[in-house]
């Protein structure tokens, strides 16, 4: 399984880069070819969780290649900007349908017959997953909804673990929940200012705040405010709504003005506005990609800065 993934993931990402639209091709053969391939009968299987760490990696080698992030972007990106639902989620909803369909539909009665009995054992390692699943959702079980209702509920349930995962990782404080889940973002394109735009949103714009450069440095905190002697955490949301090497930038831009204007009847903290600015204020793609290019002429600028201290 692992090995069948990992050998679609490297011929999807070559034959990709010959084509016009490489995160929309990307994405759309892994999810019609490779996901239909190497999760082929998983519902009827239990799958560990190694393996499934795996197959998760190799997801995310996706994504990033999607996404055009480096390799110590998060992997919640994948699930947010590229759409790919969790590998751990795409089992538990074929494993939940699949239940669903031998409960609910009765044209195979030896089939049903041995689900029982699987399911009245207690013990079976598979049966207590579906048992598992079957309670997931307020209210009545999975298996007694119609079955749009119960893929609504596992889907919303994904959202819920998507989520949750977003809140453990401080660099996504400023990522804004998708317009759209598991879906394509508009804003994702081949361009230089989408693949900026998806840097910013995940939190690796290359500040050297995480990871230490090729020369062995990094910054805790803003070297150009240091250079000041004032002290402010290094981080995104700093550099293009407070450092001075970005002062000029914000002015002439509007993003100024946009940070002004949500501060309008108390404070608001910097990464509320990020977050706002890329995309949380519900902006379109169109305006998202002319912001993106605001966000470079700030870092552009702030690395020069750097660069002459």
């Amino acid at each position: 399984m692992i090995s069948i993934a990992q050998s679609y993931a490297h011929t999807i990402m070559g034959v990709s880069r010959s084509g016009l639209d490489k995160a929309l091709i990307v994405r759309k053969l892994w999810e019609c070819c490779a996901i239909p391939s190497f999760l082929y009968g998983v519902e009827a299987m239990l799958i560990s969780k190694t393996t499934i760490k795996k197959l998760e990696m190799v997801q995310s080698q996706v994504a990033r290649v999607i996404l055009q992030l480096p390799r110590s972007a998060s992997k919640v990106s994948g699930f947010t900007d590229a759409g790919l639902v969790p590998i751990a989620d795409r089992i538990k909803e074929r494993t939940g349908l699949y239940a669903w369909d031998v409960v609910n539909k009765r044209k195979d009665s030896l089939l049903k017959d041995v689900f029982a009995s699987v399911m009245r054992s207690g013990d079976d390692p598979w049966g207590v997953s579906v048992t598992r699943i079957g309670s997931i959702g307020a209210g009545q079980g999975l298996f007694v909804r119609r079955k749009a209702a119960a893929k609504r509920v596992l889907r919303e349930d994904s959202i819920k673990n998507v989520r949750a995962l977003k809140l453990e990782h401080t660099s996504l404080v400023c990522m804004p929940d998708p317009r759209v889940w598991f879906q394509l973002q508009d804003h994702v394109t081949d361009d230089s200012l989408s693949k900026l735009l998806n840097m910013v949103r995940v939190g690796d714009v290359g500040l050297v705040n995480r990871w230490p450069n090729d020369l062995g440095y990094s910054y805790k905190l803003c070297p150009v405010c240091l250079d000041q002697d004032e002290m402010f955490l290094l981080c995104e949301a700093h550099v293009l709504l407070a450092c001075p090497a970005t002062d000029f930038v914000r002015r002439s831009s509007g993003l100024l003005a946009y940070s002004e204007s949500m501060r309008q009847g108390g404070i608001v903290a910097q990464n509320t506005i990020l977050k706002a600015y890329l995309g949380g204020d519900g902006a379109g793609a169109a305006v998202l990609l002319k912001r993106a290019k605001t966000m470079r002429q700030g870092f552009d600028s702030w690395f020069q800065q750097v660069a002459n201290l």
